[in-house]
């Protein structure tokens, strides 16, 4: 309670970093330490344990950690969406391919002019070539490479419930997702612009963008 807010002292830093931790764990928007205890994540931690504690014990703890972001208008949490509505085995399948993927909203599937979601992220496999702000936003635990059954899961999952089109990328959530705020752009490694119908690619730990547009080609 003493080290919690100083982030200059070492214990500081360790708390704030398994608080961001047990954030992406859960994968749900909010206070990290006022969170649902869910039945996804690791198994009997101090950090679990001690929300657990608080929830039974009706305290009420806030921190000034702000949890995980939003990155596009009306965007959708895939954790907070599901968790009510599959097995305990589907979700920790599901929530382990999100922490793999370094995702944990919808916006982080999709295309950087927010046209459709990537088929190769929707099969659980990386793809760099979009904007995902989650990935650059977080230092992410590692975790194990999802087998081929848990990427099919997965799949069918995250397409039935948000009625995604895996061979057009194309879907009714689709339509929700849209407006990247500028948190988003600042974590992102690729951006696109409607107004000039360029594509950015920021350099390397740098704040410089590449552009590049359409090659015109002729019949």
């Amino acid at each position: 309670m003493q080290h919690g807010p100083d982030q200059t002292s070492t214990t500081g830093q360790l708390l704030h970093l398994t608080i961001e931790y047990h954030a992406l764990e859960v994968g749900m928007s909010g206070d990290p330490l006022s969170l649902l205890t869910v039945t996804y994540t690791t198994k009997h931690t101090w950090i679990s344990h001690t929300i657990a504690s608080l929830h039974g014990f009706k305290i009420t703890l806030h921190s000034d950690i702000p949890g995980l972001h939003s990155w596009c208008d009306n965007d959708i949490f895939i954790m907070e969406r599901l968790n009510s509505k599959l097995p305990a085995s589907a979700l920790a399948i599901i929530n382990k391919v999100c922490l793999y993927l370094h995702v944990n909203k919808l916006s982080d599937l999709v295309s950087a002019d927010g046209a459709h979601y990537d088929r190769s992220m929707l099969k659980g496999i990386h793809n760099k070539v979009n904007p995902q702000p989650s990935y650059h936003a977080y230092i992410w635990p590692n975790v194990d490479k999802p087998t081929a059954t848990e990427r099919e899961i997965w799949t069918k999952i995250i397409c039935e419930q948000f009625d995604i089109d895996l061979h057009t990328g194309q879907g009714g959530a689709a339509r929700r997702i849209k407006g990247w705020k500028p948190n988003a752009i600042n974590n992102s490694l690729w951006a696109f612009s409607s107004d000039t119908g360029l594509v950015y690619e920021r350099y390397e730990n740098s704040n410089r963008w590449r552009m590049w547009k359409n090659r015109t080609t002729q019949a």
